[in-house]
């Protein structure tokens, strides 16, 4: 992304920038547990029986498409990322603007709650399709607002101009276009998502096998 006059900023307070203000202090904690925090949902899509959605076509004509399009979201960030998506601690890495960072500040977060509501939905569970937007944008928020304090920080003026044209979730095309990233090969792209599409597969396939056992009369 090209360099861009920024607006005015309000002066941020001290302890907004340490990442000290309550959502910070949350979003510390839920950084560590993230890949946990999804997993009571994926044991409801398999295991509650009760107010599931019968028909089973309109459930994966809508979770199995928000299931693609969130690993789609998230294998295109990792092309422009690297290795920092796999990180479990937040580094001082180069500002990346590329790409979907040029379009939305947290594009990993957006297609991990893509994948999360195309599960839930794919299970029949309709009515928890809501409390998993609820839930997740909480944790998301908190993390991001911790991420963020780090970031402003660590990278000062580049990051404040990064955050003053490009918004924290609701994506905008930029005015500069996407410009271009660092290039990871696809190859790479993969083994460094290696973890993560695999587990979104094996999810997926186990929901399936649900319904399948469920229509061949197993329960």
């Amino acid at each position: 992304m090209s360099t861009v006059e920024a607006p005015a900023l309000p002066e941020v307070r001290p302890e907004v920038v340490r990442g000290e203000t309550p959502s910070a202090r949350i979003g510390a904690v839920l950084f560590k547990v993230r890949g946990f925090t999804p997993v009571p949902f994926y044991l409801a899509g398999m295991l509650v029986p009760w107010m599931r959605e019968p028909r089973w076509q309109l459930a994966w004509a809508i979770g199995l498409p928000l299931i693609v399009i969130g690993e789609a979201i998230r294998l295109w960030s990792i092309a422009h990322i690297g290795r920092s998506a796999r990180t479990r601690k937040v580094k001082g890495r180069k500002l990346v603007a590329s790409g979907p960072y040029a379009l939305v500040r947290n594009p990993l977060y957006v297609g991990n709650v893509t994948i999360y509501l195309g599960i839930t939905a794919a299970s029949g569970l309709f009515w928890l399709v809501p409390l998993t937007l609820l839930w997740f944008a909480f944790q998301y928020h908190c993390i991001v607002a911790w991420e963020e304090g780090i970031l402003r920080e660590r990278q000062g003026d580049a990051y404040l101009d990064y955050m003053s044209v490009v918004p924290r979730w609701m994506p905008m095309w930029p005015q500069e276009g996407l410009g271009t990233g660092p290039g990871y090969p696809f190859s790479e792209v993969l083994f460094r998502e290696r973890d993560s599409l695999l587990g979104v597969i094996g999810v997926t396939l186990l929901l399936a096998a649900r319904e399948w056992a469920r229509h061949a009369g197993w329960f």
